[in-house]
Parts: structure tokens; sequence; C-alpha cells
């Protein structure tokens, strides 16, 4: 019994290594690289690798209403690629980044983990992202349009649960001296307790936000506001209004390449991604993806709101709608396994 109590820790220990892992090495290997499609499949082995490692010591997944919800998405999302236009280096883009989603999502909820990151693993963090800043990304804040310093570190830091105004202001200045508006946004957020009153109020400025850098088009500070990206939604709502099946169901997964006038960054070759992930899912599944993807974040969220773990999931959730990691919006994904996992656990425990 002692034999398979240490191999069941060992094992455990052994997947949530390799899920870190899958997230490091994105900073690590952004640089170096020339362009996502280099070393997304190596993110994409060590999750699953940790998913073997995971179902190998924990034989009971987890379904729930919330999960139903989430599988239906994920489900549907892939169907799409069957009234897509069977583009393969879109279709492989868009699978590997809807896969690490997808997994990202199961190997936290099947492992039942409900983890809260201790102050040192925040600062470790933020070190090791600053080594990487000052050496590979020789000092610059994006490299290949991706941001180093933030990357992970807002992640542990929305994971600890004594993270104190003190704290959080220290790396909102860190992050508006080494990084993007992404982490910055997502400092900002964190400030606030409801997740309720963050997801309302998010919502609202985020309009006001677009409004505004609509009225500053052609001034200085249209471009420390939103900038070209108030030019996406005309262009996804222009695209999916041709038909009512575009509408409802999008242009499918692995949609071909297209040129086209994005607002001040001029004609580029665009694949279908928008730096607002809602738009991507509008622009690929329709009217349907995006009501069956808020069905599922919603039901997560209502389920265990109170939890602490909410706070950064309403961050990452407001957050994807203006700009996400260079790697996708798995950060929505993790958040949300945790708090699906503490819901649990306080349902256990009472």
């Amino acid at each position: 019994m002692n034999k398979l109590t240490q191999r069941s820790s060992s094992l455990k220990l052994s997947y949530i290594h390799f899920f870190w892992f899958s997230i490091i090495l994105v900073p690590i290997l952004n640089p170096l690289s020339e362009g996502i499609s280099t070393y997304f499949p190596i993110k994409l082995f060590f999750l699953i690798i940790s998913l073997i490692l995971c179902l190998s010591c924990n034989s009971r997944v987890r379904i729930t209403k919330a999960d139903i919800a989430i599988y239906v998405y994920f489900l549907y999302s892939f169907l799409s690629f069957y009234w897509g236009d069977a583009s393969f280096a879109t279709s492989v883009m868009y699978f590997g980044f809807w896969l690490s989603y997808l997994l990202t999502f199961v190997i936290i909820r099947t492992g039942a983990i409900v983890y809260e990151s201790k102050l040192h693993y925040v600062f470790l963090a933020f070190f090791f992202e600053l080594i990487l800043y000052f050496t590979i990304y020789n000092a610059n804040k994006s490299v290949n349009g991706g941001y180093v310093v933030g990357h992970l570190t807002s992640v542990v830091l929305l994971m600890n649960f004594r993270s104190s105004f003190f704290l959080k202001s220290f790396f909102l200045v860190s992050f508006t001296y080494f990084t993007g508006i992404r982490f910055v946004g997502v400092i900002l957020i964190s400030y606030f307790k409801k997740p309720a009153f963050i997801l309302l109020s998010g919502v609202v400025g985020i309009f006001i936000l677009y409004y505004l850098t609509n009225l500053f088009i052609g001034t200085p500070i249209y471009s420390y506001l939103l900038g070209y990206r108030v030019a996406e939604p005309s262009f996804v709502f222009n695209s999916i209004s041709n038909s009512v099946l575009e509408l409802f169901f999008g242009h499918g997964f692995g949609s071909d390449s297209f040129t086209v006038k994005m607002g001040s960054k001029g004609v580029i070759e665009h694949s279908g991604i928008f730096h607002n992930f809602y738009l991507t899912v509008i622009y690929n599944t329709g009217l349907v993806g995006i009501t069956l993807l808020f069905i599922s974040l919603i039901s997560g969220l209502m389920s265990s709101r109170n939890c602490f773990y909410a706070i950064g999931f309403t961050a990452f959730i407001l957050m994807s709608s203006i700009d996400s990691h260079r790697d996708g919006v798995w950060a929505i994904f993790l958040f949300l396994a945790l708090l699906l996992n503490e819901r649990d656990r306080e349902i256990n425990n009472g």
C-alpha cells in the first residue's frame, strides 16, 4: 500500500512538472524561432505526456453540468473543421491552440488540483522572466508578438491567495515598465474582489476603451489605447454577415488565410486569429460558437464565484478581449478548472 501511495505521489508530481514545462518553454523558445508553429508542437507534447501521467494516477474523470458545457463547446469547435476550407497551415494552428486549451482543462480537472502558489514561486517566476528579458530577448518587451515578462508571473500571482495590495502594486509598476498592456490589465483587474462586479464593469470598460480609441484615430493617443485593434470588430461582423449560415456557424476552423487592411497596421496577411479571442470564436464558429463558449464560462463562474480563483478567471476572461498570451488563452481554462475543483472540494467537505 505504501509503495502504491509513493508511486501515485511520484506520478502526480511528474505530470504537474510536465504541465508547467509546457507553459515555461513558450517564452524561452519564442525568440529563438521564426514563428509559433515551430515550437507549439513541443508544448503539445509536454501537455500530452502530462495528461497520460495524470490519467495513470487518477482513474476518475469529473463530469458535472459545467464540465459538460465546456466539452460541448470544444466538440462543436472541432466539428467546425468540417465546414472550414481545410487549409493545412491554419487547420494545424487552430487544432494546436484549441487542443492545448482542452488539455489544460482536462489535466487540472482530472487531477483535482486545488493549488495556491507560494510567494517565493511568484518572485521565482518574475526573476526567471527578467533573466530571459535581459538575455535572449535583448531587453525588448516583445519578440515575435510575445511578451516574456508576465507570461508566467501574472498567472502565478493570481493563484496566490494572499496577494496584498502592495504586492500587486509592485508587479503593476514592474509590468508597466517591462511588458505590454495585456499583463498590466490583468493586475489592474485583480485589485477588485467581486467577480460579478469585475465582469460587468470590465465589459463596460472595454466598450468605452474601443469607443475612445476610435475617437483618437490619427492622433498619438490612438497607439496608447487599442490602436489598430479597433478595426477588428467591424471586419469580423462584416465577414460573417454575408449569409445566415456564416452568421450562425462562422467560417469554420481551418479557413484559408486572407489579405486585409487592418486599421493603422495597413495591409496584412491574416489567418482568422484576432487580438480579441471572442472575435476569433465568432469569426470561425459564429453565434453558435460564442454562445456555447459564454454558457461554459458563465456556468463555471456561477458554480463557485466566491472562490479566490474567480478573480484570476474573470481577469483573464476580460483581457482576452484585448490581448492574450502568445500561446493563446490557456489561462482561462486553467483558472476555470481550478474554480470547479475548489467547488467540488467545498461540496465534499460540506
